[in-house]
């Protein structure tokens, strides 16, 4: 009945065509007819010739010289010049390490071993995939997390070379980047081992090896033969993601765009390839039947990850931008959706850092590694969008102009022209994204980040009610983010799960169905109750239906109270019949200086801030990860109690309040506030809120 019921809420959930789709991939597979429909062959079996139209020399000497006189614009027409020593230096510094081995995975995990490297062995624990097996006889899962194997495959170092290479003239990095070719493709023969498995990480691997060769172009290291064989990849690639990009499509995410952004790219880059229309037509269809289907109106994203928000806009900037330059131009709702998606990150960003909240899914995924930027810096990303959609530059530079702005070194490569004039943002504005899920507060140093979700597409995570808390530029209540998505128990994406956000717990249950490791199902629904600003305060409630499938319902409704002087109340009230186990989580910045008080007023409460312990790890708790593949310690925490009816209050700020009955009495340094309460299911949790210029109330009141 069990697995009866699951297919049951897939089907609800994904669609008849969705399950027909994938039963009929699957058997496929297994029966061996995909190998036969996409059959291995070797580099030599379908020579460059073969993809080349009629007229076009083949021989790698002429095909070379054929291809300087006719190589379609790019993005740079001449290599930039560093835009300050420290930057170059860093370059050097970065590039000159991953020729000796040292390489840095995910932009933040650093990992030595040879260069060029085992392309099928993975790098923590040593197992090896079969480099003779067809793709479609490989696991994703058994040899431990692939994407530790994918990553030095996606040809990042292609950027940081071309960086180091402009910058310094030295001839060893185009000589790295070609030893990375060659070596990948004498061990990675079509169709044959882990690297020909996902569609998208060919994608990704073309947008390196097409910037590497636009980049080296005048290198000595660039021979004709070398050129011919790289190109001759790239056309196998494109034939490959060409015919299996159902696929992708039927994953629903980012997956598909970034197949899009591929074939578009070739076929806008290599006119000399037969099939080079099909693929630009493809390409450029794909791209804006996902724009449409993934980004929602209010600007969020499919896939309810910052992230992978970044990742798909940084691809259709690339794909508006170099189609742009040959002529090509974009349906206007697409790139009215792309503005969007551009202005509902930019309501996200901490303006003082660039960084978001770590919301959803956080693979390492980094399409275009062009400044040195850290990782979590979403400016740019948004530059760029704001170049492209505005015609202007938006972060503001020092006020003595003197400052670097690392942000805008990729805007050197990716921009013909000089940089555009600098024109200031406006204040931020509290977001209402009701197709997302996602809501904030702006107070004057303090702004917050609510998840209030009714999903239209699969949930990335748990989270309903979540709250992300940032205090003059520091994430102080946070997001865990994702760790790893495959490894042994607990740490098998066990950061999307409940247990892992600020919301509250019940009964140590998921508030979904976990069904799989990327798979939730019975959808938890969140609706807003209220909303509204006043002079003095901000106001917000949400509720969601997470756990009303247990056999006693709990209603879980949640109140944030923002304050003059950022001052921030959190109430949660959950009610049920009979009792329960109730525990609110609050994940702790490790290095904040906020002050955080937390009280609960039903049953008997105990409190514990604690650092994580090994015996923490079966529910992620205590632990989250800003970069993929590293896990931090940071405090937890929890207040946890038994009761039919629970009432926690969490006060963030230099406060203090007390409970009389109904009556909430909170102070602080500029406002004093006496609040009522209602637990009325049908009322707000918060009737009244009536500030008073009175006697600071302390908790001995």
């Amino acid at each position: 009945m069990k697995r009866l019921h699951h297919t049951l809420e897939v089907i609800r959930r994904l669609g008849w065509r969705w399950l027909f789709f994938r039963a009929g991939y699957e058997l496929r597979v297994r029966t061996g007819l995909m190998r036969w429909q996409s059959p291995a062959f070797t580099w030599a079996d379908r020579p460059l010739a073969r993809y080349l139209r009629p007229g076009v020399p083949t021989a790698p000497e002429a095909y070379a010289q054929w291809r300087r006189s006719h190589s379609p614009r790019f993005f740079f027409q001449k290599l930039p010049t560093a835009p300050d020593a420290a930057t170059q230096a860093l370059v050097k510094t970065e590039a000159d390490a991953l020729l000796e081995g040292h390489w840095v995975y995910f932009s933040a995990l650093k990992l030595k071993h040879p260069f060029p490297p085992d392309w099928h062995r993975h790098p923590l624990n040593g197992r090896a995939y079969a480099p003779d097996q067809h793709w479609s006889q490989i696991d994703d899962f058994e040899q431990g997390d692939i994407k530790f194997v994918w990553e030095p495959a996606r040809f990042a170092c292609a950027f940081l070379f071309a960086r180091a290479y402009a910058y310094t003239g030295d001839e060893r990095y185009p000589q790295g980047f070609w030893a990375l070719v060659m070596d990948w493709r004498e061990h990675n023969p079509p169709r044959l081992g882990v690297h020909w498995k996902s569609g998208q990480e060919l994608a990704i691997r073309l947008l390196g090896w097409v910037w590497g060769l636009y980049a080296f172009a005048g290198s000595p290291h660039t021979t004709p033969a070398r050129t011919a064989a790289l190109v001759q990849m790239v056309a196998v690639q494109a034939a490959h993601i060409d015919q299996h990009h159902a696929f992708a499509r039927s994953q629903k995410n980012n997956h598909a765009i970034l197949e899009g952004v591929a074939l578009l790219t070739v076929g806008l880059l290599f006119p000399e390839f037969a099939q080079a229309q099909h693929w630009r037509s493809r390409g450029k269809a794909i791209l804006e039947r996902e724009v449409m289907r993934q980004v929602y109106p209010d600007g969020g994203y499919m896939q309810h990850s910052t992230n992978y928000e970044r990742l798909m806009l940084d691809g259709c900037l690339w794909a508006l931008q170099l189609g742009q330059l040959q002529g090509l131009t974009f349906a206007p709702q697409v790139i009215t959706r792309l503005k969007r998606a551009a202005q509902f990150l930019q309501s996200l960003m901490e303006p003082t850092t660039g960084q978001l909240p770590n919301l959803g899914h956080n693979d390492g995924a980094l399409l275009l590694p062009l400044t040195r930027c850290d990782y979590s810096d979403y400016r740019p990303t948004l530059e760029w969008a704001h170049v492209i959609f505005e015609g202007t530059r938006r972060f503001a530079p020092s006020p003595d102009q003197t400052q670097p702005q690392p942000w805008l070194e990729g805007l050197y490569w990716l921009l013909e022209s000089d940089l555009p004039s600098w024109t200031p943002l406006p204040p931020q504005t509290d977001l209402t994204a009701p197709q997302s899920g996602c809501y904030t507060l702006q107070g004057e140093h303090s702004w917050a980040l609510i998840r209030c979700a009714q999903y239209q597409d699969r949930p990335a995570h748990a989270d309903q009610l979540h709250l992300d808390l940032w205090w003059q530029g520091q994430n102080i209540l946070m997001d865990a983010g994702t760790y790893r998505y495959n490894d042994d128990p607990p740490w098998d994406n066990a950061l999307a799960r409940t247990a892992a956000h600020n919301t509250v717990l019940v009964d140590d249950c998921d508030q979904m169905l976990r069904a799989g490791r990327f798979l939730w199902l019975e959808w938890a629904r969140g609706w807003v109750r209220h909303q509204g600003r006043r002079d003095a305060f901000v106001y917000w409630e949400g509720e969601h239906d997470g756990y009303w499938r247990l056999s006693a319902p709990v209603r879980h409704r949640r109140a944030v109270l923002l304050l003059r002087g950022d001052l921030w109340l959190v109430v949660d009230h959950l009610s049920s019949s009979a009792e329960h186990h109730y525990r609110l989580n609050w994940l702790v910045n490790p290095h904040h200086t906020v002050p955080i008080l937390i009280r609960a007023f039903a049953g008997k409460a105990g409190y514990d801030l604690t650092l994580a312990q090994e015996d923490d790890l079966t529910t992620g708790a205590g632990w989250f990860s800003r970069y993929y593949g590293i896990r931090e310690r940071a405090p937890k925490r929890s207040l946890v109690l038994r009761a039919k009816d629970a009432v926690f209050c969490t006060l963030i700020g230099v406060g203090a309040f007390t409970l009389q009955g109904s009556r909430l009495l909170l102070s602080g340094p500029q406002i004093n506030a006496q609040i009522t309460l209602d637990f009325d299911p049908h009322g707000v949790l918060m009737t009244h809120i009536d500030l008073e210029p009175t006697r600071p109330y302390t908790q001995e009141d």
